[in-house]
């Protein structure tokens, strides 16, 4: 329950603070403090004042932003998850590639340029891979994947008795 309030909160502060009435206010703010400046005799507290509250922002934002980012990407990951699920065609494999490492994305990433110069020579890679399904072999993606599937998982296994904090999907597990 908790959860779902934060969840709301950063969404609904992550909305306000790009709406133009934010910027716009953030100007005003900028603008009254530096009519203050001649008042203070532009003093160093008069400058820590919007050092401070410019730092302070930032960091706020930052966090804001990234929470609604990781929200929107893990959205996403679900809908072309769910495209790939619903086509008739579509490598299974490909789905929650998200969860790998760089070194199996690059492994699966080299297959996919392979197939291209294959295609650019005018060789035909669904049709090898349409062949392999027909004949009950996987396609060298297929094997790809799977081994880059089972080493990512093996080495984001946790070693300290189920307490982790590896990202899955998004969210950290617990």
């Amino acid at each position: 329950m908790a959860r779902l309030s934060l969840n709301r909160l950063t969404s609904w502060a992550a909305t306000a603070a790009g709406s133009p009435a934010a910027s716009i206010g953030a100007a005003v703010l900028v603008a009254i403090w530096a009519a203050c400046g001649p008042v203070f005799k532009y003093s160093e507290t008069w400058q820590l004042v919007i050092n401070t509250g410019t730092t302070i922002v930032t960091f706020l934002m930052v966090c804001l932003i990234q929470s609604s980012q990781n929200r929107d990407s893990c959205a996403a990951h679900l809908k072309r998850d769910q495209i790939i699920r619903a086509l008739d065609g579509a490598k299974d494999e490909l789905m929650d590639l998200e969860g790998l490492d760089q070194v199996a994305l690059d492994k699966i990433r080299d297959e996919y340029v392979r197939g291209a110069e294959l295609a650019r020579k005018g060789n035909s890679v669904r049709r090898q891979d349409e062949e392999s399904a027909a004949a009950g072999r996987y396609s060298r993606l297929s094997k790809a994947v799977n081994r880059a599937s089972a080493n990512a998982r093996f080495r984001s296994r946790p070693s300290n008795g189920g307490l982790s904090s590896w990202h899955q999907v998004g969210r950290w597990s617990w």
